[in-house]
């Protein structure tokens, strides 16, 4: 019978475990563990690259594996199996040992990694995911921490992934992710993002703002791209210049920064500015067309005509600018001679980047409201103007209890509530109107103050007033929008 020391079996333990006598996990797995997550992030950026190499690719994947071998059975192996059967494309064992790798961080850690992680560690490496993927890890996520950020995250962009994407469902959910962790800068950036592809400008900027107190978004220039976009749409063009430099310090190539920082300029009425930027953008060949184009814009807001005349005729002839700019020649021969007057911003300013999906019906219906209240400084009969707190802007905002308000308006005294009923759910949103009224008295409203509620239909239904009169709530009006055709005479009015 052979006896084994003491000291070769406690050897033999720690071999064996990843945990110190304390709990804790021991230091050189950590150190071992940091390694693998590193090297799983250049295996993903690899293979998603356009350019990426075989041989590199199997000299990491090499590495990772005898890496996992030499662990123990705990924690972070079970990560790097997870990511190894991602790669391979077995889904079961996937979810097999991502499943064991959360059981072992809830025993390590109890609470839930900070969202960065998750953002630097998950989203950002298991890319593209299985189908189905996001919808079975929110799973995992809540039976470990029931109703958690990540959970929420996940189950929007299982959603999201899916063929019937539903981009409202997706907030919904989303809002239950800050409301679970105000810090899940994941969840600030996606909600960003979906407002920014139903071009709710304005309504997405306090979330990138949020997302971008993140250390992944902060080093992220497609983040502050996407951020500029947004804040330069929204009329917000001195932030829009910040962002878009801060974009630039990160990348100082980052397709159309250059040109489109050039274009706010140009809005800005700074033609000295923006014609500087498009040139460094001609000649470090950045971006295109768009700053030749843009050149051209420039060039007339500065009251260069004869330049310009020359440029387009240059660019013509070398293929950069289409022949159509020809037609501008005559326009600004015109403009040089005295003959019509200069119009600001007469040539088209064009920046590049993602394009927006078009709006929901719904959401046209706001713009147009929006549209009066900036114009007018009322609607429905009252002054008014977007509300607009730390919380966030009057489109789409959130309060806790009442969801996401179509449109928040704010006189001197008094709030109104707008609800936009879509056809087929006046009845709805006649109820969720009266919840919101409700929420915002108790959370907004100061002493003194009243909330109006406006229920706004494009085909009411036949009994949507007689629930109205049902129920008691005098502070609501119901309003049908429609749309006019008119005849403009060309005459004009006769003195009455």
């Amino acid at each position: 019978m052979s006896i084994v020391s003491f000291d070769d079996w406690k050897k033999k333990k720690q071999r064996g475990s990843a945990y110190n006598s304390r709990g804790g996990l021991r230091d050189d797995v950590a150190a071992r563990e940091e390694e693998g997550y590193d090297l799983c992030v250049f295996l993903s950026e690899e293979r998603n690259a356009p350019d990426a190499d075989p041989a590199r690719i199997e000299q990491l994947l090499q590495q990772l594996k005898a890496l996992t071998d030499s662990l123990p059975r705990e924690h972070a192996y079970h990560y790097f199996k997870a990511f190894l059967a991602w790669w391979e494309g077995d889904e079961q064992e996937f979810f097999t040992q991502f499943d064991l790798y959360l059981e072992s961080e809830k025993r390590l850690y109890g609470e839930l990694a900070n969202c960065d992680w998750w953002i630097d560690c998950f989203v950002w490496v298991f890319t593209p995911p299985f189908t189905g993927m996001y919808g079975r890890v929110a799973e995992l996520f809540f039976k470990y921490w029931p109703l958690c950020s990540m959970g929420w995250v996940f189950e929007a962009l299982e959603i999201s992934e899916s063929a019937d994407e539903n981009l409202e469902q997706e907030l919904d959910l989303l809002m239950l992710a800050l409301a679970a962790d105000p810090k899940c800068y994941l969840a600030h950036y996606l909600i960003a993002t979906i407002y920014y592809d139903l071009r709710l400008w304005r309504s997405a900027l306090p979330y990138f703002e949020k997302a971008a107190e993140s250390s992944m978004y902060s080093q992220d220039p497609a983040f502050y791209f996407d951020y500029a976009w947004a804040a330069d749409k929204a009329g917000k063009y001195e932030l829009a210049l910040n962002l878009y430099n801060s974009c630039l310090l990160l990348d100082d190539k980052y397709p159309c920064a250059v040109n489109n920082l050039g274009c706010v300029y140009l809005r800005m009425g700074k033609p000295e500015e923006a014609l500087s930027l498009f040139t460094r953008a001609i000649r470090l060949n950045l971006d295109g067309m768009l700053p030749y184009r843009n050149t051209v814009a420039a060039l007339e807001q500065l009251g260069r005509y004869d330049e310009a005349i020359r440029f387009i005729k240059k660019h013509v002839a070398d293929g950069r600018l289409n022949a159509r700019y020809e037609l501008e020649i005559p326009r600004l021969s015109a403009l040089a001679s005295g003959q019509i007057a200069p119009q600001s911003l007469a040539s088209p300013v064009e920046t590049g980047g993602k394009k927006a999906d078009p709006a929901f019906d719904k959401h046209v219906i706001a713009d147009e409201l929006e549209r009066r209240v900036e114009q007018a400084g009322e609607l429905f009969g009252r002054p008014c103007s977007v509300y607009e707190d730390d919380n966030g802007y009057g489109r789409e905002y959130h309060l806790p209890g009442a969801g996401r308000i179509d449109l928040l308006l704010k006189s001197e005294r008094d709030f109104m509530v707008v609800a936009i009923a879509q056809k087929g759910e006046d009845e709805r949103g006649l109820l969720r109107l009266l919840r919101q009224m409700s929420v915002v008295k108790k959370a907004l409203c100061r002493r003194f103050e009243r909330v109006y509620g406006v229920l706004v239909c494009t085909s009411p239904s036949p009994s949507l007033l007689s629930l109205k009169k049902a129920l008691p709530a005098e502070d609501v009006s119901v309003y049908e929008l429609g749309f006019t055709l008119k005849e403009l005479s060309e005459k004009p009015a006769e003195p009455e």
